[in-house]
């Protein structure tokens, strides 16, 4: 006989942050729902009395009312979705067939009460199911529902008090790009566990132009310095983007 245990944990208000991408604030408050199935053992000399209770697996399920959201972060919340160039079309697809483990990032839930822990899911991805609602007082609420998904030690989520940001790290260190053509950069942090991986990227020159994921476009020929600077800690990183026609 198999049996679900459910436990749903209210953090109430959050900063969150998924893909190293801020999310912003929630309204109504967060709730992650774990429900661990079992399976319980009987023998015929006992009746119907466990003798055993096995776990068969576990499951969690983060629900977030995002209280803000640009449209490029729709991207991130409908796998199979895409931008156009312009960045102000967002092209929703069947995606049929895309495997959320694939698209799966890091969800980092920070509550703001002064709790003294986050909470941390290596492996999260929604499937872009989400409804929008407005409340009382007219605020846009996009209520999203996260699976998380073991990573490859079979983590499913850590709790753990918050870690600042030491150093931040910009790679490649020279990137080259062409006029009209795009490079992505990516930001590593130090130490690797910190807790608040989100920041502002920038471009010091019109030669090229930075996104808040960190993908650079080259605009003319010439050199940008294009900076990344954490939210926690403001430290940056900054390297010279070399732009050829």
């Amino acid at each position: 006989m198999s049996n679900t245990h459910v436990k749903n944990i209210k953090l109430g208000a959050c900063k969150v942050s998924f893909g190293g991408v801020d999310l912003g604030y929630t309204k109504g408050g967060v709730q992650v729902e774990v429900a661990t199935e079992t399976l319980k053992v009987t023998v015929d000399q006992l009746g119907q009395t466990t003798i055993s209770e096995l776990v068969q697996g576990r499951n969690i399920t983060i629900t977030a009312p995002l209280a803000e959201s640009v449209l490029k972060n729709m991207v991130d919340l409908m796998p199979g979705s895409s931008m156009s160039e312009e960045g102000d079309v967002v092209t929703i697809t069947s995606a049929y067939g895309v495997n959320l483990i694939d698209v799966a990032k890091e969800l980092i839930l920070t509550p703001q009460d002064g709790t003294d822990y986050v909470l941390i899911i290596p492996k999260a991805a929604t499937a872009g199911n989400f409804t929008m609602t407005y409340q009382s007082d007219d605020v846009r609420v996009f209520s999203v529902a996260f699976s998380a998904y073991p990573d490859d030690n079979g983590v499913l989520g850590k709790m753990a008090t918050p870690k600042p940001v030491q150093s931040v790290t910009i790679s490649p260190a020279s990137p080259t790009v062409n006029v009209g053509e795009t490079v992505q950069l990516s930001v590593g942090f130090t130490p690797a566990e910190a807790t608040n991986k989100t920041g502002i990227w920038s471009s010091d020159s019109e030669h090229a132009n930075v996104d808040q994921r960190g993908l650079v476009t080259g605009v003319s020929e010439g050199t940008a310095n294009v900076t990344f600077t954490s939210d926690d800690g403001a430290k940056t990183s900054t390297v010279s983007v070399t732009v050829s026609e």
